[in-house]
């Protein structure tokens, strides 16, 4: 019996395992700093995306999304234009290049698209490699988090009870991408009841990994409104058992972690902000954003490179007033209230695919926008780095799926 390999699923599973550095099992870097696993997914995808665009030249298909694509491609050129001209030291190319990695995600929504409406690869492949990606880091999480701080073989960050006072034994970061997009298209195959076994197992797993492992309370929530929001648009009567299923797994979870529930529960219903909480400088951070945004309200602080020591400084970031952490306003901040052409758009095209899908219990467009939601105050992973490829992965399924057709014409093809 011989082993076929498909090579398109097997290039997007190599670029997908490169962006998390094969789930931390690799260092930052292989050697020499232009060698580290951000350049080398970069590289990667834009010889995916140079081969199968040139390889597919002369046959034209229409992208219903491909004038959002743009207009994120415009939003990186204006933010490094803003970067360049309040950050001293910094140029038009340092902001572009920090960007590299969501620009690159960004295009992959063209070859993707054409390959999947020229029948050379499926959505459903693209699952399959998320699915890899996402089994292999949890395996590996839960073997670290088993070993502990003492024994580390992954190349991420880790917190320990000595450090943050919520976390129990250790708590491991990193990227999550392909974990809650695979959460994803599990809920949707559920609630459509055209689940495996595998599907409900994933489900559970994930948010025993939420609760144990990531021990993040704004991952925690994400993940519970994936699965609730799944049942919720999807009309599914017996949504209720699983609240109660998913109250009995964390009730559960954190009997093997009792310190950690205490600290989450005073984390959750503290009022006083102190100097040491995150909360606070998540505060001073927004608050920082909004007088930037005052200034400049079209363009706002534009992309800082921090490794530009005045950008850094200017930007807030040495005050660890940090992108990631603070939502909406951290997106109007790099981008301006120009990014309201890039947010209403999304949030339009969610709504009218959640509508259509909807008929069919199709919720994907309707669990994206819900995490979307939940995080808007302090989460901005998702239009951060490679984050913004897995947005335009849930609008291919939407344009590609048979039930999300639009009966009207588009106007970019390629």
């Amino acid at each position: 019996m011989s082993l076929k390999i498909r090579k398109i699923p097997f290039f997007l599973c190599l670029i997908f395992l490169c962006s998390n550095r094969f789930a931390y099992l690799m260092p930052e870097t292989l050697g020499v700093s232009i060698l580290n696993f951000e350049n080398i997914t970069v590289g990667l995808a834009a010889l995916f995306i140079l081969y199968y665009i040139f390889s597919y030249r002369h046959v034209k298909v229409k992208y219903e999304y491909g004038w959002l694509a743009v207009i994120g491609i415009v939003l990186a050129l204006t933010s490094s234009l803003q970067g360049a001209a309040l950050y001293s030291g910094q140029s038009f190319l340092d902001g572009l290049s920090c960007q590299k990695y969501m620009l690159v995600g960004i295009v992959m929504y063209f070859p993707l698209t054409k390959l999947i409406k020229l029948g050379k690869i499926s959505i459903e492949d693209i699952e399959k490699v998320l699915a890899i990606c996402a089994v292999l880091q949890i395996i590996l999480y839960f073997i670290q988090y088993i070993l502990g701080p003492t024994h580390m073989f992954l190349s991420c960050y880790y917190t320990t009870p000595g450090y943050d006072s919520r976390v129990t034994r250790i708590r491991l970061y990193g990227y999550t991408y392909s974990i809650v997009a695979t959460l994803m298209f599990c809920m949707n195959r559920i609630v459509k009841a055209e689940a495996k076994k595998w599907d409900y197992v994933y489900a559970t797993i994930t948010l025993i990994f939420a609760v144990v492992i990531n021990q993040g309370r704004q991952y925690i929530v994400s993940v519970v409104v994936i699965i609730l929001s799944a049942f919720i648009f999807a009309k599914v009567k017996s949504y209720k058992k699983i609240v109660i299923l998913i109250l009995v797994v964390v009730i559960a979870t954190n009997i093997f972690s009792m310190d950690f529930s205490q600290n989450l529960l005073n984390e959750l219903s503290t009022t006083t902000v102190t100097s040491s909480n995150t909360t606070a400088v998540r505060l001073r951070a927004q608050t920082f954003y909004l007088n930037v945004l005052r200034d400049h309200p079209i363009l706002g602080g534009g992309y800082a490179d921090v490794s530009v020591y005045s950008a850094a400084i200017a930007s807030g970031y040495t005050q660890k007033y940090y992108i990631a952490d603070n939502g909406i306003i951290a997106f109007f901040f790099r981008y301006g209230y120009l990014g309201l052409i890039f947010i209403i758009p999304l949030i339009i095209s969610l709504i009218f695919g959640g509508i259509k899908g909807r008929r069919n219990k199709d919720v994907i467009a309707f669990m994206q926008l819900s995490t979307m939601i939940v995080g808007v105050i302090n989460d901005a992973t998702w239009f951060d780095g490679f984050g913004l490829m897995y947005v335009f992965i849930y609008l291919i399924y939407m344009e590609t799926t048979a039930h999300y057709k639009t009966t009207e014409s588009v106007n970019i093809s390629c």
